[in-house]
């Protein structure tokens, strides 16, 4: 039968670094690739296309439309997300194709071939000319990489990469696929049209600047970064960072208008990168930066508003007034910016941005002293002294003024920190409530109170009124505009409270509103680590490490601290030294726990001795396995007393871990400790599972027996998820 010519959209999918799995784990590669094609092959015929030239771990598939091959990339790439996971790159085109015997060729083919080898794991690809089919149609967003030139084709490719939600847009200089080496010439003319390029925009740019037309964008967002200190002095930073944050705050307040939270800007403090790239990387299209000049009772700030899109210059202006009027600049520049996106302020919120938290310029001072002395992100928060110190500020605020709210919300949270290490802790939660109650008394409209009330009811272990005051929390701003810290609490107390598909809900939300912070994907990492679904973990942690390669080691430490058995010992390392890097006995102890999930007893022993906790329940296990029971015994026996005689109600892990150091001495009463821990909500089945602790009785019917309890209840919670995200995902 003769060739058929077709007019065809062309889908090319092909498995990330198979060849490498086949040779390390072959069992494994096999189960991926029967789940990529059936998946490839069901969704593939949902959207009326053909699967063509298989070749096992790459496939090309042809469609009727454009919009039928981008939907199906779409979807196939969501569907192979979850476990398990499998690593995927996509390109399309659209062109004629030769099909034969259900094999297609041609220079179309050739082309999606060529943009295929260029792309990254969870990476969607396009040519120009499918893009152009597609432009017009909302759903769709993507981005050029530029033009390449790929081997066997005679002119330049542009390439666009699909930005829709959950995609990786890699960088250029990150795409190395077969690419044409290129000769002097070529260069040459390249660098001729580079310049004459630059010297046509600048001639545009000069006609355009006098007669500049103000901001118009689709899109309402915008990211504040964090004001310059120019005051010549390095102790007026906290200073400048409290203006920062309440402008943050203030402009968040305004309906219609995208603002980033206050820890997605943090990372880029100090940071050398453009304007253009910290939007790109943060899902914007402005960008807010100045600088402020304080010198005795005056203030100078001056900001710049950027389209980042064209890196363009839009908007500036210096405003230069007495410090005791710092609460009506911060409302006058979140009105002048509103301004300036054409936004028409409704009377509500021109109230919100023009109310101060306090109109006594001594007492917020005092409040921005206190404020870089508690968050460990921006100032010298983290220290027990400082907390101290944060306190005594607070305190001296509010007897200047004595309805501040925010200083009541900060005191609360302060007590709140201070409460597990504080002599007479018990009385401490109870003034952090009370200071939170303060906060919402006079500041009913303002979302700090009800935050530091949530965290003084979940140090109480009142998990349910923490829940309810988070969630009132949210309601005030949406996804936590001033932080991200309220959405990933809420979905620690629905884990906590065995809620899985709940606490997945509240996460594929929040990724859908910020696709760019890192945290939610760590802690979708962490989800899928307590139902075991290591693919899925790992797939998340790669996720965030792309998105901010320098900001996700300290992230991924603190989320999944626990996942020892998940790493290798270089990456692991890496991963404990850059979250503790003035800690040589912490970072001895964690790595000593990472051997000891690797059952490498005498490399665990030679860290212990030498790190924070020598002679906790972990180097009690190891003496064991070493020979020396004794020694081993005691240790696990004061670990027990220890978890036994806590302040306060004890836990489902203090169950767990007396369970676990039971189990390592072989004692029955591990079991009636580890059904408590589960009666309780205790659940990690990724930790159960490789946990060293119960080697000694896995295999006793008791054991078992608890072992099937855990078992069955993680394929409850882990059938919550997966309809939690068939039906977020629609497949």
């Amino acid at each position: 039968m003769p060739p058929v010519h077709q007019l065809a959209a062309i889908l090319f999918a092909d498995i990330a670094g198979n060849t490498m799995l086949m040779d390390t784990d072959e069992k494994r590669a096999s189960i991926l690739m029967k789940h990529y094609h059936h998946e490839l092959n069901r969704i593939v015929s949902l959207h009326g296309g053909k699967v063509l030239n298989d070749n096992d771990d790459s496939n090309l598939c042809i469609f009727p439309s454009a919009t039928d091959a981008v939907n199906c990339s779409i979807e196939l790439h969501r569907a192979l997300l979850f476990e398990p996971a499998v690593p995927l790159k996509i390109s399309l085109h659209i062109g004629e194709i030769f099909l034969e015997n259900d094999k297609a060729t041609g220079d179309a083919v050739k082309i999606a071939a060529r943009i295929q080898a260029l792309g990254q794991e969870n990476t969607i690809l396009l040519s120009k000319e499918l893009f152009d089919k597609i432009k017009n149609h909302p759903e769709f967003k993507a981005v050029s990489l530029g033009r390449f030139y790929c081997e066997e084709i005679d002119e330049t490719i542009e390439v666009f990469a699909l930005t829709n939600e959950g995609l990786w847009v890699p960088k250029r200089q990150n795409l190395i696929g077969k690419l044409k080496k290129l000769s002097t010439l070529v260069r040459i003319l390249m660098i001729a049209a580079l310049l004459i390029g630059v010297l046509a925009a600048a001639l545009f740019l000069s006609k355009q600047f006098l007669n500049k037309a103000p901001l118009s964008t689709k899109e309402n967002s915008i990211a504040i970064l964090y004001f310059a200190n120019m005051s010549g002095d390095p102790k007026q930073e906290y200073f400048c960072d409290g203006i920062t944050e309440e402008i943050i705050t203030r402009l968040s307040m305004i309906s219609g208008l995208r603002v980033k939270s206050r820890t997605s800007v943090l990372q880029y403090k100090n940071d050398k990168k453009t304007a253009k790239e910290i939007a790109r990387e943060l899902g914007v299209s402005n960008i807010l930066e100045g600088s402020i000049r304080k010198e005795g009772d005056s203030i100078r700030i001056t900001v710049q508003l950027i389209d980042a899109k064209n890196d363009e210059h839009v908007w500036s202006e210096n405003y230069d007034r007495e410090l005791k009027n710092i609460f009506d600049l911060q409302s006058d520049i979140a009105q002048h910016v509103a301004e300036k996106f054409g936004m028409k302020l409704s009377n509500d919120d021109r109230k919100e941005i023009t109310t101060s938290p306090t109109q006594n310029t001594e007492a917020y001072d005092k409040y921005l002293q206190a404020r870089n002395l508690t968050f460990i992100e921006t100032g010298l928060g983290g220290e027990y002294s400082n907390t101290q110190k944060a306190i005594a500020l607070l305190k001296q605020a509010i007897q200047i003024d004595p309805t501040f709210s925010d200083a009541y919300a900060l005191l609360s949270k302060n007590y709140s920190y201070y409460s597990p290490v504080a002599p007479y802790s018990m009385q401490i939660p109870d003034s952090a409530l009370l200071m939170a109650k303060k906060a919402i008394q006079y500041g009913p409209e303002r979302e700090n109170g009800f935050e530091a009330l949530a965290y003084a009811y979940f140090r109480k272990g009142n998990l349910d009124e923490a829940l309810k005051w988070l969630l009132k929390c949210h309601e005030l701003v949406p996804y936590s505009t001033v932080g991200t810290s309220a959405i990933t609490d809420i979905v620690d107390i629905y884990l906590k409270k065995n809620k899985y598909g709940t606490a997945m809900e509240w996460l594929l939300n929040a990724i859908k509103y910020d696709p760019k912070e890192i945290k939610n994907y760590i802690k979708k990492a962490e989800v899928f680590e307590r139902l075991g679904l290591l693919d899925s973990v790992k797939h998340n942690i790669d996720l965030a490490k792309r998105m901010r390669p320098e900001k996700a080691n300290a992230e991924l430490f603190d989320a999944l601290i626990y996942l020892y058995f998940g790493w290798n010992y270089e990456d692991y390392r890496h991963l404990v030294k850059s979250a503790l890097p003035n800690d040589e006995k912490e970072i001895a102890y964690q790595l000593g726990i990472f051997y000891l999930f690797h059952r490498d007893w005498r490399k665990a022993s030679s860290l212990y001795p030498i790190s924070s906790n020598p002679d906790d329940m972990d180097a009690g296990l190891v003496n064991i396995h070493l020979g020396n029971k004794a020694e081993g015994t005691q240790f696990l026996n004061k670990a027990i007393e220890h978890r036994k005689n806590v302040k306060g109600s004890l836990t489902a892990d203090h169950f767990y871990d007396i369970s676990r150091c039971y189990a390592a001495l072989k004692d029955p009463m591990y079991a009636g400790y580890l059904d408590k821990a589960i009666e309780m909500g205790w659940h990690n089945y990724a930790f159960f599972t490789h946990d060293p602790f119960y080697d000694f009785v896995k295999d006793e019917p008791e054991f078992k027996r608890l072992h099937r309890r855990i078992t069955e209840r993680n394929e409850l919670f882990k059938a919550e998820v997966n309809a939690v995200l068939k039906k977020f995902y629609g497949y």
